[in-house]
């Protein structure tokens, strides 16, 4: 009970550092960082999704390399349309 609450704790502390960045102007970069050291690396998954994460991060990180604010549903549009024109899925 005591952990689940810490870890509870520690994952609340997380988003509001992961809403945070996307206020600050961060980068997709900065916060891609951020989500895989705090919701994808968590004690409550298994280390393979962290790995799915991380190569799914890689490619989006290439893509969206602008401001989080500056991205909108165009943005990815294009990204979902030039996966699918690639062969990606």
């Amino acid at each position: 009970m005591y952990e689940a609450t810490i870890e509870g704790r520690r994952r609340s502390r997380a988003l509001e550092n992961s809403c945070a960045a996307s206020r600050t102007g961060s980068h997709f970069g900065e916060w891609s960082e951020i989500y895989g050291d705090n919701f994808s690396r968590s004690a409550f998954r298994v280390q393979k999704t962290h790995e799915v994460n991380e190569r799914a991060l890689k490619h989006l990180r290439k893509m969206f390399e602008s401001k989080l604010a500056e991205l909108t549903a165009d943005h990815i549009e294009m990204y979902l349309a030039s996966g699918s024109s690639d062969g990606r899925w």
